[in-house]
This record gives structure tokens, sequence and C-alpha cells, in this order.
């Protein structure tokens, strides 16, 4: 039976090059062409689907979770890599656990140089089962090691920096009961760190990631990555998939696109919450946004042959959305470029009629300036609106709008993600490698 058209021209070798050049052809066009029409299209797209978002949220039915009469037992999986005092608190806080069936909790510590192991003897006689890697085996290798010893049938995945609610197994595991084929379920991300500017920045990120955007992508199947932080998995699922890709550098996302792709269904569980520490310096910052950007390029390229399959909505819309917001980055930076440039044309024609005429300045055309500033205000009232809606979901307080963070994360800190973005794209199509830690 001959190949489909689809995957034969997506999952052709040369596809993500193709896909690459496409768009530094666009970044030309934004670069030379009509910039105005060109920021109109983006804007218009922009606003598109931040009133999807905000149009599905509201109409999205909150369902009561399942009463169990039998809690199954859950394995708890904690890898860590040098989390220092993060891994007391956390260990501290999953000890704290509420749950009425069994559970069983592993913590694998991979080659950690700091205290860690130390920290790990304070547990010893308190029921934790504690592995020590001689090694660096890397997360998705020492989860995969320590899945075939665990005994329950859903499977808890944390970082050693996460700290959860007690709470948090009582909401996450009745949902897995709402339907057949729920693979996982996941939960939402909270700051536990918001003390600088760059946390608190971050933090409103959460608000829309964690909080609107995810509460959205559950409701239509569209959930593309299992947060680190806190995921339940069905042990069914994770070994029908074969565990985790150990050569993909963001295996939580990439378990999750290996799920949809097996038929499993990913849902978020909002009233269920933890805690994570986030970067407090910009080095760490952009070496954590590499890492899941890079990795994110290497999952949506393993799987492209998987897109438009019409089977789920995750292959036939939020997959291809997510594949053209990252990819617009590229055509982004071109456009930022360009209006760099056209600003500095427009102060040195100013200053030169300065100097010949007087005080008469050259401005851009009033229709320009009132297309533009239009398109833009009604952008940045939907992202606020979008904003109070994850803080509202995130149950957070509404104070958090009157940080000045908000007007750096408006003006400036899209720059910087879509900077990383176009970055780890080139890295991938040439072909460079990324490790995790």
């Amino acid at each position: 039976m001959a190949e489909p058209l689809r995957e034969s021209i997506l999952g052709h070798p040369l596809f993500p090059l193709a896909y690459l050049l496409f768009l530094i052809a666009l970044g030309v066009l934004a670069l030379i062409g009509p910039l105005f029409w060109i920021t109109v299209l983006f804007n218009i797209v922009l606003i598109y689907i931040a009133c999807f978002f905000m149009i599905s949220f509201f109409d999205t039915t909150v369902t009561a979770r399942p009463i169990l009469q039998k809690w199954p037992m859950v394995s708890i999986l904690i890898p860590a890599h040098n989390r220092g005092d993060s891994l007391r608190t956390c260990l501290n806080k999953v000890l704290e656990m509420e749950y009425p069936g069994k559970k069983e909790i592993f913590v694998m510590n991979d080659a950690s140089t700091d205290h860690t192991r130390k920290i790990l003897a304070e547990f010893k006689g308190k029921g934790i089962h504690i592995i020590h890697n001689e090694k660096n085996k890397g997360k998705a290798r020492t989860l995969n090691e320590t899945i075939p010893k665990t005994k329950g049938q859903f499977i808890a995945v944390m970082d050693g920096d996460s700290f959860p609610e007690k709470d948090i197994l009582l909401k996450t595991i009745p949902r897995f009961y709402e339907k057949e084929n729920i693979g996982a379920v996941t939960t939402l991300v909270r700051v536990n760190n918001p003390d600088g500017i760059l946390e608190q920045i971050q933090e409103l990120e959460y608000f829309l990631s964690f909080g609107i955007h995810n509460t959205v992508l559950s409701a239509h199947d569209g959930i593309y990555v299992t947060p680190g932080p806190f995921t339940v998995y069905t042990k069914e699922a994770m070994q029908k998939v074969g565990g985790y890709d150990e050569e993909n550098i963001t295996e939580d996302m990439e378990i999750t696109f290996h799920l949809h792709a097996a038929g499993y269904s990913v849902v978020l569980e909002p009233e269920a919450r933890v805690y994570t520490d986030v970067p407090d310096t910009m080095y760490k910052l952009w070496r954590q946004r590499k890492r899941w950007s890079f990795g994110s390029w290497q999952t949506m390229f393993k799987y492209r042959a998987d897109m438009f399959k019409p089977q789920k909505s995750f292959f036939t819309f939020f997959f291809p959305k997510r594949v053209l917001l990252e990819g617009s980055s590229v055509v982004f930076l071109f456009m930022i470029l360009r209006m760099v440039l056209d600003m500095l044309g427009t102060f040195n024609e100013a200053f030169q009629s300065i100097a010949k005429i007087g005080f008469e300045v050259v401005s851009l055309p009033p229709w320009y300036l009132s297309s533009s500033a239009t398109l833009y205000a009604t952008l940045i009232l939907l992202w606020l609106g979008l904003m109070v809606l994850g803080i509202h979901i995130s149950r957070a307080s509404y104070r958090k709008m009157l940080s000045p963070a908000l007007v750096l994360f408006l003006a400036v800190y899209g720059i910087f993600i879509i900077t990383v973005q176009a970055y780890s794209l080139l890295r991938v199509i040439i072909g460079r490698r990324q490790t995790w830690y």
C-alpha cells in the first residue's frame, strides 16, 4: 500500500530544513516587504488565538470527579540531580500527602555532586526507596530503569525541586475513571519563589501557560506536555509507549506526544497544584528555555508525520498550531529588526529635517499609527483578560496584575522567548546536541 502523500512529505528527512527555509523567506519578506500588512496579518492571527482561548474557557464545563470506593496503589518517582535543600522540602511534602490507598516512594539520586546523598540519608527508615546512580544516566533513563520496579497501578513522576499540595493525589487519581483511555493527568504548576522581578515575570507566564492555556487544551484533548513538577500516568500507558525517550531532553513533552499517538488522552486537573522553583538569573533562565525549546522542536520534528491525522484533534489542530506559533518566532525576529531599522531611519530623517528647516519632525502616516495602535491595544487587552483568567484558575491574588513585572512581561519577555525559539530551531536543523543538565 502506497504511503499517504501527507506522511511522505511531512516525514521526509529534508522537511525540517525546508520548513526553516520557508520561515526565513517569510522573514526576509517582513524585512523588505510591506511591514504594515505583515504586522496586521500576524496580529490578526494572534488576536484570533487569544479570542479562541477566551471563548473556549467560558464554554468549558467542569465535571465532578468520580467518587472512588477503592483507591489504587500509586508509585511516586522522584529523580534528583543536584537539587540541594529543595529535595529535603520536596520529600517532606511527599510524606505529608493524604491518600487512603497504598503508595510507594522512589528517589533516584542521579550521580549528584552536591550534598544530595547526605540529605537522602536523613530519610532512611521512612518508607522511601533510595537509589544511587554512581554514573550520571539522565532523567529519562533513570526513570525507565525504575518503572519496572514499581508495584503501583499509577505512576506519579515529579521533580526534586517541586512541592505538591497534600491533596494532589486525591484530586488527580479519580480523573482517570472519568472515561477510557486517559493516559496521564497533569496538574496546575505554580511558582514557589516569586521573590525577584525575573521570578515574578515567570509567575505571570505560568498563570497563562499552566492556568488558562492548559485548561482550554485539556477540554479539547490538546495538551502537549505533561509537566515535570508533577504528573500522574497509568503504568499500562507508560509500558505501552515504552517509557521515556532517552534521546530527548524534554522527555515530558515527548511522552505526551507518544501517548496521543498511541490513542490516549491527557487531561488537566486544575484543582491539583504543585509549586516549583524557577530560575532566578537570566543565565539559568536562558539555559532552561533553550533546553525546553530545543526539546520541543526535537519532539515536533519526530512526530511531524502524524500532523493533520484526522483521528485526534491534537494532531489536526493543536499540533499544527504549535508548529506555526513557534515557527513564527523566526519571522517575528525579522519583523523586530525591520521595526528597529525603520525607527532609526525615521529618527535620522527627523534629525535631518530639524537641521535643515527647524523643528518640523517627520512622522509616520496617521493611518499607520492609528491602525497599528488599535491592533496592538486590542491584543494587549485580550492577553490581559487571559492573564486575569489564569490568575483566577491559579487562585492567586489579583494584585499580581499591579506588579511592574507585568510591563516587562508584555513589552520585553516575548522578544526573549522568540529569540530562544529561533535559536533552538537553528540548532536542531544543523544537528547540534543539547544536554539535560
